[in-house]
């Protein structure tokens, strides 16, 4: 078997592309890598590594989910100016009803308000930030 040093491989050479100008290499990888971006991007690859898959919904959630007959609308108002104690459950209340809306995107419609309190006492305003 015939050892490569790696030190002397040159790519331009392997891949027959020495003929080409370095600018539109350079183009063709920058298009080549937004290609892939939209690709991936596209295709949800979340990994659980939680202890009891805490982040996950379980089977019989999804069967539900998945079985229902009606159109449901879950409305979601969170304060934008929340305690950073709580910032992490705004993501992770979102995640959730993201994960509903992935197993059913017909009949599970989200709407996200993002609310700002005022000193007067139950006076809100809410922007409707996502509506899914």
């Amino acid at each position: 078997m015939k050892k490569v040093n790696i030190k002397k491989v040159n790519l331009l050479n392997t891949f027959k592309l020495n003929r080409f100008e370095r600018p539109f290499i350079f183009l063709f990888t920058l298009i080549f890598f937004v290609i892939v971006n939209l690709i991936i991007s596209s295709v949800s690859l979340r990994l659980d590594l939680s202890n009891g898959k805490a982040y996950t919904l379980a089977p019989a959630t999804k069967k539900i989910i998945k079985n229902l007959d009606d159109i449901v609308s879950i409305k979601f108002y969170v304060s934008s100016d929340l305690p950073a104690k709580l910032s992490p459950l705004k993501t992770e209340v979102g995640n959730l009803l993201n994960e509903f809306k992935k197993e059913n995107k017909k009949i599970i419609i989200i709407n996200i308000f993002l609310c700002r309190s005022f000193l007067v006492i139950g006076q809100k305003t809410c922007l409707n930030t996502m509506a899914k």
